[in-house]
């Protein structure tokens, strides 16, 4: 086992000397919402760190590890919120692993899932019953542009594939389709985010 990973070490250790790995940071915009119920968009941000992993010139793995605040606003109607705030509020930890495919001079197609791991939700009156699930699951897709060799823009979008919600609608019954046969609510209440953001990497030659 120590051999295992002396070897790994050593062989990361050879590939970031030779350029190939490149640590980076980034940060954007989110403008984020939840599927099926009565909202609009919200616009937030997201950031961390990521790692790019060259192993051609064609393809780069892109392991991620950002703060992502994600949520939605609530329309201006009666709803079963009363005295919070007027935004769903709710920040993920997520790792994402993203395959980069160059597809063109300075453009990249951008792949991959991610796990999101909830650190914070707004909704304290319900925190006995536990709203919001603590994982979400998603894919991520889009475009990057290398502005400079260390500098790149890139818009994408994320889609949850998790339901948020663990009972019913956060405005009650109304507007769920009910199942008698399982006893349990048709309508699914996903993240979903476009991502707009600069990356920079440094380099460490």
């Amino acid at each position: 086992m120590k051999k295992t990973l002396l070897t790994l070490t050593l062989v990361l250790v050879t590939v970031i000397a030779q350029g190939q790995v490149r640590l980076g940071m980034k940060a954007g915009a989110n403008i984020a919402n939840i599927s099926e119920l009565k909202t609009s968009a919200k616009t937030s941000f997201y950031g961390g760190l990521v790692l790019n992993i060259k192993t051609s010139e064609k393809y780069t793995l892109q392991p991620e590890l950002l703060y992502s605040k994600q949520g939605a606003k609530l329309n201006d109607e009666p709803n079963a919120l009363e005295g919070t705030s007027n935004d769903i509020k709710l920040d993920y930890f997520s790792i994402g692993i993203i395959n980069k495919f160059n597809v063109a001079k300075k453009v990249n197609l951008l792949f991959g899932p991610s796990i999101d791991i909830r650190v914070y939700e707004n909704f304290d009156i319900y925190n006995d019953w536990d709203v919001f699930p603590h994982l979400d699951f998603a894919f991520v897709g889009g475009l990057e542009v290398n502005l400079t060799s260390n500098l790149s823009i890139e818009a994408r979008y994320k889609q949850g594939i998790i339901d948020i919600l663990d009972f019913e609608d956060i405005y009650g019954y109304e507007g769920y389709d009910y199942d008698d046969s399982n006893n349990d609510f048709e309508t699914r209440n996903l993240n979903g985010v476009f991502q707009f953001g600069l990356t920079y990497t440094f380099d460490f030659k």
